[in-house]
């Protein structure tokens, strides 16, 4: 009677819930729930009237039995239904919790579940012993709900406490919901462990939401790292969370992912590598003290930098200039050691003694003293301090020659007096001996009353080999710079005797104020190759390039080079291939942008002769002037600026490294210019 009594009650709940075996394919309605929850509660008082006349073990097998009837053949959409019902009631309540506008005071007094039709609906569900049906759809809920939840509210908030807010989302909404489902369960768990069900779903909550958190963290790490320390908030709550699970691998796999593909390419210049790789040090060594983290992620990264050309030059100039920031800041620190780096490739090849010992399972940075210095960091890529040693001696000499009056020294020294504290006395006696002969070079210009000439007297030993190119100074300028610089050689011999100056005319600087026909004046501040090449367009409005070669001795690939200064800042234009004359029309590169002294920058590349080739870090720029000529044709300069400014607003790209981008442009003849417009460079089809 029992098993027949199952049956029609089986027969009895598809028919309240409108579904068959044979309707399997009907598609759900929105009243189906309301049909399920009627049906569910009508089988659980069916199933008590069966199991009142029978004993506890027919009860228990008239149970399997129904169950066994309901679930062997239950349609695709009776299950689906439960699960949206499941889903709707966590969805609820979360979206409750989040309904108001500050976070902060949110949940302080509401109650967990709202729903009384589900929790009667589960209540029968847990009478009927179905509850091990649905684990999987639950499980599914749960970890859903949760990823949404945790996703949903970190993103993009790195300066906020988030997990305080998942804290109270987990006690307010995810455990309460969870009593509701696992009660029957809970319950029987607490008699027989005494209590420790309930510990044990804690635990597990907890252990999900922190996953979860970590992996949403993970996903927006390379953002943490580039706006840290704004984003300190985030990152402690990452160390907080990762100590508890564990999940430092995939933390390193992802982040030097994302480094390789965000970072590590060429659009990308090299000061903005060099500041996210220190963000990614501190934060890392935030996360990780034992830097084992930063030895992964970091490796890509240092020996990317390794293969850049200006990565060196880039870190010094970082290191001295006050506007970079963060090496700046490190050059300053009072607690910095001194940097007394070996690279790891003479760990490796070093012979093993009696005292050998295999390498510890810890970073090699860590075992280094370049712990907590990033300036040691940095100079770790290269394993030597000596090539940035030299490179600052390089740019030095740079700076102390490329002025037209004699260079402020009391920033210089105060850098250097920081350096050698770093890198040490002796590295670094070679500067202070370059920056004792400005100083000298002032006062020996005291004793010449010529307001024509200022000469800076260098010690040859000491300095870096300066530009020897050849050069016909125009006869304008010959006469009057060969006569103050031969009454400061006489004045210099008798007060140094039995010392000789060798002049080095190519490298100095002259101050031309040019007179437009537009009644426009402009000073410029140029090298002497510069300014010998305008004054013969003063003699005559156009010149051929080979009448230049000619006249100033000039290889002809150089001359290319200068005269492109000349025709980005529109004072001459290029008529025809190889002919240029004085510009008709004179347009002004952005005045407002300007000092009256607007020296090339290549000559503060050229002055000084070295192995190391000046690279193009400004690939972005490029690839931005082709799209624009591509599209829009013949453009003049002032045109691309304007574009550029908008296109690359974080750049904030000046008229004097457009002039230097377009110019490089030129020489490899990507581009081309005319009648003061840029275009293309034509390619002759095969």
């Amino acid at each position: 009677m029992s098993a027949c009594g199952a049956k029609r009650a089986a027969a009895s709940f598809w028919c309240n819930c409108g579904l068959s075996i044979e309707t399997s394919k009907q598609r759900k309605s929105n009243s189906l729930a309301h049909r399920i929850v009627r049906a569910t509660e009508t089988a659980r008082t069916s199933l008590q009237r069966l199991s009142a006349s029978s004993g506890d073990r027919k009860t228990l097998a008239t149970c399997d039995y129904f169950a066994a009837l309901i679930f062997a053949h239950a349609p695709n959409e009776f299950i689906i239904c439960i699960e949206d019902m499941i889903e709707d009631s966590l969805t609820e309540v979360h979206d409750s919790f989040f309904s108001g506008d500050d976070l902060s005071d949110l949940g302080s007094a509401m109650q967990p579940i709202s729903s009384k039709v589900f929790v009667s609906f589960w209540n029968s569900i847990q009478e009927l012993q179905w509850c091990h049906f649905f684990d999987e759809t639950v499980h599914k809920v749960f970890y859903r709900g949760i990823e949404r939840c945790v996703f949903g509210l970190c993103s993009a908030k790195y300066d906020s406490p988030m997990t305080e807010i998942l804290d109270r989302w987990k006690e307010l909404v995810l455990l309460p919901w969870l009593r509701v489902i696992e009660g029957r369960r809970l319950e029987g768990q607490c008699k027989c462990a005494k209590g420790r069900g309930i510990e044990s779903l804690t635990g597990l909550v907890n252990l999900v939401i922190d996953e979860n958190y970590v992996r949403a963290r993970i996903n927006e790490l390379y953002d943490i790292i580039a706006d840290f320390p704004e984003s300190m908030c985030a990152v402690n709550e990452l160390r907080a969370t990762l100590s508890r699970t564990q999940q430092h691998q995939l933390l390193a796999r992802s982040l030097r992912s994302t480094l390789q593909r965000r970072l590590l390419h060429s659009g990308a210049n090299s000061s903005q590598i060099i500041d996210v790789y220190i963000s990614t040090i501190k934060v890392l060594r935030i996360l990780d003290p034992r830097d084992i983290l930063l030895d992964v992620v970091a490796r890509p990264v240092r020996v990317y930098l390794q293969r850049r050309k200006d990565t060196v030059r880039c870190i010094v100039a970082n290191l001295t200039d006050e506007l970079s920031g963060e090496l700046y800041e490190e050059l300053h620190r009072i607690d910095a050691p001194q940097v007394d780096y070996v690279g790891d490739s003479e760990d490796e090849i070093a012979e093993a003694g009696i005292d050998w010992a295999p390498r510890s399972n810890k970073s090699r940075l860590a075992n280094s003293s370049s712990v907590g210095d990033i300036l040691s960091m940095l100079i770790s890529i290269y394993g030597t301090k000596e090539i940035f040693v030299n490179e600052y001696r390089f740019m030095l000499a740079d700076k102390l020659i490329a002025k037209t009056g004699l260079y402020e020294t009391a920033r210089e020294l105060k850098n250097l007096e920081l350096l050698k504290f770093r890198f040490g006395d002796a590295s670094l006696h070679h500067c202070e001996i370059m920056l004792r002969d400005v100083e000298d070079s002032k006062r020996l210009n005291k004793h010449v009353s010529s307001e024509f000439l200022q000469a800076t007297v260098v010690s040859q030993v000491f300095w870096p080999p300066l530009s020897d190119d050849v050069i016909t100074i125009h006869p304008r300028m010959a006469g009057q710079v060969d006569l103050s610089l031969r009454s400061f050689a006489e004045m210099y011999n008798a007060l140094k005797a039995p010392r000789k100056l060798v002049w080095k005319k190519q490298v100095g600087l002259a101050r031309l104020k040019l007179d437009f026909d537009a009644g426009i004046s402009k000073v410029f501040d140029v090298s002497l190759i510069h300014a010998t090449i305008i004054m013969h367009f003063h003699d005559c409005d156009m010149n051929t390039l080979q009448d230049l070669v000619a006249a100033t001795s000039i290889p002809e690939s150089l001359m290319q080079k200068k005269i492109a200064f000349w025709i980005n800042h529109g004072v001459i234009e290029e008529i025809a291939p190889r002919v240029y004359a004085i510009s008709s029309q004179y347009f002004n590169t952005d005045l407002s942008n300007f000092n009256p002294a607007t020296l090339d920058e290549e000559h503060l590349y050229t002055s000084t002769h070295s192995a190391r080739s000046v690279p193009d870090d400004h690939g972005l720029c490029s690839q931005y002037i082709l799209g624009l000529l591509t599209n829009l044709g013949l453009l003049p300069f002032l045109r691309i600026h304007d574009l550029l400014r908008v296109l690359m607003s974080r750049d904030n790209i000046s008229s004097r490294r457009l002039s230097r981008v377009l110019e490089q442009m030129c020489i490899r003849h990507e581009i081309e210019y005319s009648r003061g417009l840029y275009k293309l460079t034509r390619r002759d089809s095969a």
